[in-house]
C-alpha cells in the first residue's frame, strides 16, 4: 500500500472514536456488535506496536528520485522529493520525472479512490 497520513494506527484511533461516539445511542444487537468491534479495533492498536510496514514499490520509487537508501525514514521522502525539485535537480529530467510522480499519484489514488483512476490506470 502506498504510505501516507494517516497513518494506520491514526484510522484505527479515529475508528474507535466514531464507535464511541454512537455507541450511547445503541442498544440490543446494534450495540453488541459495536462493542464487538471497538474490542477489534483496541486488538489491531495493539498488534500494531509490533507490526511495521513493508517497504512498497512505490517507495522504491520515492528513494530512487531522492537518491536515498533505506536508512532513510520513509516518511521525509515526500519532503526531500520536493526539495529537491525546488533546488533544481530535475530541471533537466523533467519527462522522468513526471513519469514517476504519475506513478505515485495512481498508485495513492488507487489506495484511496480507484474508482477516481482513469480504466487504464485501476489495476497493476
Amino acid at each position: 500500500m502506498a504510505h501516507d497520513t494517516p497513518d494506520l494506527a491514526e484510522i484505527l484511533r479515529s475508528v474507535h472514536e466514531f464507535i464511541r461516539g454512537v455507541m450511547p445511542r445503541l442498544s440490543g444487537m446494534d450495540r453488541y456488535q459495536a462493542l464487538c468491534s471497538q474490542n477489534l479495533v483496541e486488538i489491531a492498536l495493539r498488534e500494531l506496536d509490533e507490526w511495521r510496514p513493508l517497504e512498497t514499490a512505490d517507495d522504491e520509487r520515492l528513494r530512487r528520485l531522492c537518491e536515498v537508501g533505506e536508512e532513510v525514514p520513509r516518511e521525509t521522502l515526500a519532503a526531500r522529493l520536493a526539495a529537491r525539485i525546488a533546488a533544481g535537480d530535475f530541471d533537466g529530467r523533467m519527462d522522468e520525472l513526471q513519469n514517476e510522480l504519475l506513478a505515485h499519484t495512481i498508485a495513492k489514488v488507487r489506495v484511496s479512490r480507484p474508482a477516481h483512476l482513469a480504466p487504464e490506470h485501476r489495476h497493476n
